[in-house]
């Protein structure tokens, strides 16, 4: 399985990392900073599943989103972040996210949506 991480914080990019590489035996992981890179690399190198921050500094979360969403055989999406805000959640649902986790909340749970996933696109 190929997953992208897309967020500004070195710290969620690396512990994500961690977390995964020491949960899956064979995962490629593949790391973005901005949201322009991870449209990039999800042209270039289509993963399987996108981790997603939509609130960045580096431009907009939903717009990206809906950019990603659009992508022909576009990758599962799993939008991470730490705004609670129900209206980030509705928009995002809307758009098409697969999932809307909370980094306070949900971190622990990714290896075993990830697993859930593996299931299903193997």
């Amino acid at each position: 399985m190929k997953v992208l991480i897309a967020d500004e914080s070195d710290v969620i990019r690396d512990r994500l990392s961690t977390l995964l590489f020491d949960t899956f035996k064979s995962i490629e992981i593949l790391n973005a900073s901005n949201l322009s890179d991870a449209i990039q690399l999800i042209k270039k190198d289509k993963p399987d599943v996108v981790i997603l921050d939509i609130r960045v500094s580096s431009g907009d979360g939903i717009y990206s989103l809906k950019e990603i969403k659009s992508i022909p055989s576009a990758p599962i999406t799993i939008v991470f972040t730490q705004s609670v805000y129900a209206q980030y959640r509705r928009k995002c649902m809307e758009i098409g996210t697969d999932y809307f986790l909370i980094k306070s909340n949900d971190f622990d749970k990714i290896p075993d949506l990830l697993k859930k996933i593996s299931k299903k696109i193997t």
